[in-house]
């Protein structure tokens, strides 16, 4: 028997609506990893429950509806995620980096602290396309004069 006679009706779904469920979840999540993970759980969860589906649902909407929800627990898994990683890395800070994993988890909270702290002056100082002798001078210039970097460096004011 040829496989192609005898397509399974959720299949005509996935071939159907994969797709344009797939570009929902781009949109939603801005990463295309994740994305693809979701669209897979998205119609997994989808086939285990298509037997139960009424004969006259709106598929789409249906699947659309799995989509969101997994969306709301994805997003809210990562917030929670966050939180512990914060909370580990503040007990790291008090234990030490004798802690096995302390070292790691107080560096990659540092270095998140520090992007998102990171002042308007420093950022545009240390911009590559601000700095044109590189990241050497980046590693020279001291903390005092990093204000009079991002100065010099941006454009005169329009109309001088």
């Amino acid at each position: 028997m040829v496989k192609g006679m005898t397509q399974d009706p959720f299949e005509a779904v996935v071939a159907v609506h994969h797709a344009e469920i797939h570009r929902y979840l781009v949109r939603t999540t801005s990463r295309s990893g994740e994305a693809d993970d979701l669209s897979q759980e998205t119609f997994v969860r989808a086939y285990r429950a298509y037997q139960a589906l009424p004969p006259d649902a709106n598929v789409r909407a249906w699947l659309f509806a799995i989509a969101t929800n997994l969306c709301r627990n994805h997003f809210r898994s990562e917030k929670r995620r966050r939180q512990a990683m914060a909370v580990a890395a503040a007990n790291a800070s008090e234990r030490g980096p004798a802690w096995p994993e302390g070292e790691a988890i107080a560096n990659q909270a540092t270095a998140r602290h520090a992007s998102e702290s990171e002042p308007p002056a420093r950022a545009a100082a240390a911009s590559p396309s601000h700095t044109p002798q590189g990241v050497g001078e980046l590693v020279a210039v001291g903390e005092s004069e990093l204000p009079e970097r991002a100065a010099a460096a941006s454009p005169p004011p329009l109309g001088h």
